[in-house]
């Protein structure tokens, strides 16, 4: 899985590791759903979850996924907000319980990676504004992303232009259409993503990132976004949610050839 960023961040939230988050499947990571809100802000443990440690490496987990595709100031700042927020749980940790040893070594591991965020972050761009992510730009970040992705030739399609691209791993693709100065709809095609047992972490994390380019500031939360991929194993018929920003995203798959579809279509 080359396309990961080989970063220190990944190794710090206990047993779940590079190869965990190449293949451990949605289905293991179930939490209760969240609905259809769409939120920027951090994801924490749902309302089952009382045992702070195990809401720490939640959020650890949340926090190595995010950082494998943080790109912008905005972004580190998200990835930031995870670590301190496993942080406050690691403290609730009592001092008589059996994880009590573990939740002070980990605390100094995950203030370590907020400092590191923190660096990140005041190296990072600021987050594209929507009123620049036309079809060309959008092209532009995904080229230069932190997931390289490979274009051919702009195409034309009716009055807009269309423009294929392949990740370097071949474990995506992209499909953005829209004159050049405009993007009307984008769609990242998963092949594989759909196991028996879910959509696989590579497919999660390629979503993520997807979403975060088209969507500046508004994707769904790590966790929300598991559960929708994760419903679609068990549902296959298109489920769709209108954005605060006005984008239409759906949701489907391919049953066939095991490809998971997440399309979203730009407010005129």
């Amino acid at each position: 899985m080359h396309h990961f960023k080989t970063s220190p961040l990944l190794w710090s939230i206990g047993g779940v590791g590079l190869v965990a988050l190449s293949l451990v499947a949605i289905a293991h990571l179930r939490q209760p759903q969240l609905g259809s809100e769409v939120s920027s802000g951090v994801d924490v443990a749902g309302p089952g979850a009382t045992d702070p440690w195990q809401q720490a490496m939640d959020l650890g987990w949340q926090a190595a996924v995010a950082a494998q595709t943080a790109h912008t100031a905005e972004d580190w700042q998200q990835v930031g907000n995870l670590w301190l927020a496993a942080v406050v749980h690691l403290k609730a940790v009592p001092p008589e319980a059996e994880d009590y040893p573990k939740a002070q070594e980990k605390m100094q591991e995950y203030l370590a990676n907020f400092e590191a965020a923190e660096a990140r972050k005041a190296e990072a761009p600021a987050a594209p504004t929507a009123a620049t992510l036309n079809r060309e730009a959008v092209q532009h970040l995904f080229t230069d992303g932190p997931m390289v992705f490979a274009f051919a030739s702009a195409r034309p399609q009716g009055p807009h232009q269309v423009v294929v691209g392949q990740s370097s791993d071949g474990l995506a693709s992209l499909e953005l259409i829209g004159p050049a100065d405009t993007l009307t709809r984008a769609t990242l095609a998963l092949p594989q993503a759909l196991t028996e047992s879910g959509v696989s972490m590579a497919g999660v994390v390629y979503t993520d990132h997807f979403l975060t380019v088209i969507m500046p500031g508004q994707v769904p939360g790590t966790r929300g976004l598991a559960d929708r991929l994760q419903a679609l194993g068990d549902a296959p018929q298109p489920t769709a949610i209108a954005t605060p920003g006005g984008q239409q995203v759906t949701f489907s798959t391919e049953p066939r050839t095991k490809t998971v579809l997440i399309s979203v279509e730009m407010p005129n």
